[in-house]
């Protein structure tokens, strides 16, 4: 009971942090303006509803799936383990009433808050959003934290990373099916038609120009690399029959999400390239298998930390087009570092700002990955069986952290159109704990995971044991 009660609290939590968050960044660059009473009555009633085409519809998403967060989560709080979802009916028009007042009252102080752009279409989005979000915990709310909890009881090493493996392949669809810029009819079919937004020739998406062809070809190594932990872990666990099966299925649908989505391109290029993927992670698997043995060694951790800052570098500051020499220019920049925090953002796309950021969470979380398996691995040597549970490199992840973060920040003044924004510590911050958490939630201590391994390259894959998902 006091475990559920507990739950109960954070999802409130949650919900209150995820709110606050929105009327923040609804106000962000937070330039204020004085209008007298009468017009700024005038200008609520004559809030516009904008006649939105495709092309705007993901914006207009946008502002609906940021409200989407707060309402799950509260209603989390009401119906997280009740035996009867009969409390969660009652309390879920207070929730959205609530929530679609914070959206009416955003978009009524918006007019004093320029350069924001008020319109009726946010406030529908908004209170869409919240409904959708009671709605999504009423439907899968107790069976995601089912998932959750099962996770949690599975033992560190394979079963978990297997567990791991099969939720990224359905976040890779999830992700696809962003900005949830939905085709409607078949006239907007035709216009994604037009624009190039389906490639069913093998090869045709290749472009002519040097960096665009860069830019496709990292797009391409990203569409073979992605389902390989899927297929590693199908394989070794499962076997190779099942793994190429599944594997290719999950190669095709990852891609067909992006089928209905407006925005996103379907390339049969990308599932040959994923599907290739599967084939040569199912080929090298007993290899992989042994490598897996690298992770007792601090050398592997040390090593693939200084490699990744190698690729953090080559990724945020190689796609600049101007170094900057002008003085005056620099010092400019350099004092532009301290904006208002996420005032940047919005000189972008909602979804764009929110896949940059979380990018970045990615980058600066193998990073601390990689600090603590070398933490762990040197403390190891130095007291045998102790691991990571002997504390958390905090000092080498300060240390590693504050250094690609500053190095990163500081180059990005010299270049343009590349931004400096002190904001990216804070997200890089974030990144570096979710990195923490994950280790400490992946790997076991090394003892047991040296069992599992040699388990694993004793038997054939006819005799492996099934690891439970």
């Amino acid at each position: 009971m006091k475990h559920k009660r507990a739950v109960r609290w954070s999802l409130l939590a949650l919900s209150i942090a995820a709110t606050l968050f929105v009327i923040y960044a609804s106000f962000v660059p937070l330039r204020f303006r004085e209008l007298p009473w009468d017009e700024a009555v005038a200008m609520w009633q004559q809030i516009p509803w904008l006649n939105l085409s495709i092309g705007n519809r993901a914006d207009w998403v946008a502002n609906g799936l940021i409200m989407l967060p707060p309402g799950f989560f509260a209603a989390g709080a009401v119906g997280f383990r009740r035996k009867s979802q009969f409390l969660l009916w009652i309390a879920a028009p207070v929730i959205v009433a609530a929530l679609s007042a914070v959206v009416v009252g955003i978009e009524l102080v918006q007019v004093f808050f320029p350069p924001r752009v008020v319109s009726q279409n946010d406030i529908l989005a908004g209170l869409i959003g919240s409904l959708v979000g009671v709605l999504l915990w009423s439907l899968l709310g107790n069976r995601l934290s089912d998932q959750l909890e099962r996770f949690f009881q599975l033992e560190p090493g394979l079963q978990r990373w297997l567990w791991l493996a099969q939720a990224s392949v359905v976040a890779l669809c999830l992700y696809n099916l962003l900005p949830l810029d939905v085709i409607l009819n078949g006239e907007e079919l035709q216009q994604k038609w037009q624009k190039g937004g389906f490639s069913l020739v093998p090869l045709q998406d290749i472009p002519s120009e040097v960096k665009p062809r860069l830019k496709w070809l990292v797009t391409l190594a990203v569409a073979t690399s992605r389902i390989v932990p899927f297929a590693f872990m199908a394989t070794i666990c499962k076997g190779p029959k099942f793994a190429l099966s599944v594997g290719i299925a999950a190669a095709v649908a990852i891609e067909a999400t992006k089928v209905p989505i407006y925005s996103r391109e379907f390339s049969t290029t990308d599932i040959i390239a994923s599907i290739l993927g599967v084939v040569v992670t199912i080929k090298v698997a007993a290899i992989l298998i042994r490598c897996i043995l690298l992770f007792d060694k601090k050398t592997f951790w040390l090593l693939g930390g200084v490699f990744w800052c190698g690729v953090m570098a080559i990724a945020f500051l190689t796609r600049f087009d101007e170094i900057v020499r002008d003085p005056e220019l620099l010092q400019e920049r350099a004092w532009d570092i301290f904006a208002v925090p996420f005032a940047r953002a919005h000189s972008s796309r909602e979804f764009d700002a929110g896949v940059n950021i979380l990018l970045k969470w990615i980058a600066f979380g193998t990073l601390a990955f990689l600090v603590c398996g070398w933490q762990s691995r040197r403390i190891s040597t130095r007291k045998p069986g102790s691991n990571l549970e002997s504390g958390i490199p905090w000092f080498s992840l300060v240390l590693s952290g504050a250094f690609m973060g500053i190095s990163i920040e500081a180059a990005q003044v010299f270049l343009l159109p590349l931004v400096p924004d002190a904001t990216d510590w804070l997200t890089y911050s974030v990144g570096m704990l979710l990195g923490v958490l994950a280790f400490r939630l992946l790997m076991p201590d090394q003892e047991v995971l040296r069992i599992q391994i040699e388990q694993l390259v004793k038997k054939p894959a006819t005799e492996r044991p099934v690891v439970e998902s």
